[in-house]
């Protein structure tokens, strides 16, 4: 994976935790908001994507056994582990990458049980969390 933030130049928060430490990864899906079609008359029309259909994704590198990853790996437990609600396993989430883009949710989960490998050179981990329903902030 390329174009990394950095966490500690950040501001990242997920289910009222604020995680500062490793490298987290921002993309959307889809990407494509807008297009033109040539519906009436040849004539290209702009389309423009509700924007509460984007689904915000967060790849999270984390150290492990790192506070963060110890964090991270019980709420990743509880949300796919428990017996609890649908709607209980949706939290908040607050993106700031301090240049203009703020993100936040009420509504992130982790979509991906992550993958940990126990060999000597394998110390991250990766959280991919989910966000939808977001109020975006650009200046």
């Amino acid at each position: 994976m390329k174009d990394y933030y950095s966490l500690d130049l950040v501001f990242f928060s997920f289910s009222g935790v604020v995680v500062d430490r490793g490298k987290l990864q921002y993309s959307t899906s889809p990407s494509v908001m807008a297009i033109a079609s040539t519906e009436e008359r040849n004539i290209p029309i702009p389309s423009f994507r509700d924007p509460r259909t984007v689904v915000h994704i967060f790849n999270l590198e984390i150290t492990k056994g790192s506070f963060d990853y110890k964090v991270l790996t019980k709420l990743s437990n509880i949300q796919f582990y428990s017996p609890t609600s649908k709607i209980e396993k949706l939290k908040p989430l607050v993106f700031n990458d301090q240049m203009g883009l703020k993100i936040v949710s009420n509504h992130a989960f982790f979509s991906e049980i992550p993958n940990r490998g126990y060999t000597g050179n394998s110390d991250t981990v990766n959280f991919i969390i989910h966000a939808i329903d977001c109020e975006i902030e650009s200046n």
